[in-house]
Formats: structure tokens, sequence, C-alpha cells
């Protein structure tokens, strides 16, 4: 008699899960059975969010107290569950920072000008941690998801958006230097994806989203537009941003969005 096969759980770490595109991603997970953890300044606040989930979901959650700024508390929530030595397999960042008004209103910055840039870093600074105690041979990439912005390269916005988010450049220009962070990182520490997201809206789930990157070409497969090149549209429901991450980044580890910045609107 054959044994039965078993399926994998899969372990995903959440930074800044309390952004509505993270906790999107991280109510899906949960209730899909992956095992997750999660880095949070208040847990009680994160647990108010996640309310409406069943408790026998919630025990597939590890709350860690922190912030990226706390060494031990990042890496804590990266460390897998089934093997401490190694991360979990899928790390997904929502980090961003809260507006800050100046003398001139149209360039906002924000409270912590860095924060993105700085999240990368202590996530990185973990995995390589971690790596550093196994073989090279043990080592296992994980996949890591940023949630950044569309508009920063050409050819992503329509043209009525260009003044917009013009007013935008210090958040910006935090996104790009996050999304450098990661996309620089030295060979065989991650695998990773950028999510360029449209303008983002408190809107339910379940709107037309269309995905695309510089590049790309139609491959027949029309669940995300089957777009070619970069998407270009308005907006998106942060909904709809964590339904595609859990979707293509943690359902199909990736798949053809590895290693690309993907622009996401409707």
């Amino acid at each position: 008699m054959s044994e039965p096969t078993t399926t994998e759980v899969k372990e995903v770490a959440f930074f800044g899960p309390t952004g509505g595109c993270a906790l999107a991603a991280l109510k899906l997970a949960l209730e899909s059975g992956c095992r997750c953890s999660a880095l949070a300044r208040r847990p009680s606040h994160l647990l108010s969010q996640l309310s409406t989930l069943p408790p026998n979901i919630l025990e597939n959650l590890t709350i860690t107290e922190g912030n990226v700024q706390t060494p031990t508390a990042v890496l804590e929530t990266l460390r897998s569950q089934t093997n401490p030595s190694l991360p979990r397999k899928y790390i997904i960042s929502g980090i961003g920072g809260a507006p800050k008004f100046g003398l001139n209103p149209f360039r906002p910055t924000l409270d912590n000008p860095h924060i993105c840039q700085e999240a990368a870093e202590a996530v990185l600074s973990g995995l390589r941690e971690l790596k550093s105690g196994v073989t090279e041979g043990e080592w296992q990439q994980p996949l890591m998801a940023v949630i950044s912005s569309t508009g920063l390269a050409p050819g992503e916005l329509p043209f009525v958006m260009k003044p917009l988010y013009g007013m935008l450049k210090h958040p910006h220009d935090d996104k790009l230097k996050m999304e450098g962070v990661v996309a620089t990182a030295e060979e065989g520490l991650l695998k990773w994806v950028v999510v360029r997201a449209g303008l983002m809206t408190d809107g339910p789930a379940g709107g037309a989203v269309r995905a695309g990157y510089a590049g790309r070409v139609k491959n027949g497969n029309e669940k995300w537009g089957d777009v070619e090149g970069v998407a270009v549209g308005y907006r998106i429901s942060r909904g709809d941003v964590g339904r595609w991450l859990f979707e293509e980044v943690i359902g199909q580890d990736g798949g053809e969005w590895v290693g690309k910045r993907v622009c996401l609107v409707y």
C-alpha cells in the first residue's frame, strides 16, 4: 500500500500587517491554512482587525511585538516554524509611513522618510544572519514581495495622473530605494517581486485587476488581463492588491512575476 501524500503547509512572514494590502493577504493566507507570522507594534490592534476570523484559524498566527528597528523581532518573524534555522518560504512587506505635511502642502513627506528602505534593509539583514548559520546547500531562498507604487518609471501613469504623482516625490524616493535594496541583493539570498500598485482605495476586492511589467509579452493567460508591457491605469483597491499577493506570490510561488516590477491597476 502506498504511503498517503501530505500537503505542504506554507509559511508566510508579514511585515506591516495592519496596512490594507498586507492585511488582506494575511487574512486570505490564514483562511487557506498557511502558518503565518507577523511583526506588529501593537499586537492587540492587529488581532482586532482579524476579529472576524474563527479562533481555530488564528491558531496559525504568531505575532511578534516590535518594529523593523528591532533586529531580534525581525529575525523571530522571519524564522520558519518548522525549521527555525531557515526563513519562512514567503515574505510580504507592506510597511509604509504616515504622510507628514510641512510648509509646502503640495509636497508631503513621511513621518519617517526612509521607512520603506529601512524595512527592506532590516529584512535582508535578518536573512543574511539566518543564512550565515547554515551551509550553502541547506539554504532555501524565500520569495519576498514588497508593496510599492506606480509612477516610478516612465510610461506607468495616465497623463492626467502625472500632476498628482508629482506631489509624491519624497514617498516615491523611499519606495525606489526600497526596490533597489531588494532587487540588488546578493545572488542566492532571496527571490523577489515588486508590486507597483495604482492609486489605492478601500473598495472591496473582486475587481478586474490587470498586471503587467516592462517588456511583458502576452501569453494567452487572461486571468490578470494578459497585458502587453506595463499595465497602465488609475486605481486599485487594497483588497485586490492583497488578493493578487495571495494568489500569485503565495499560491503560485511568484510565477512569471519573480524578478519583476509588476504594475497592478484596474
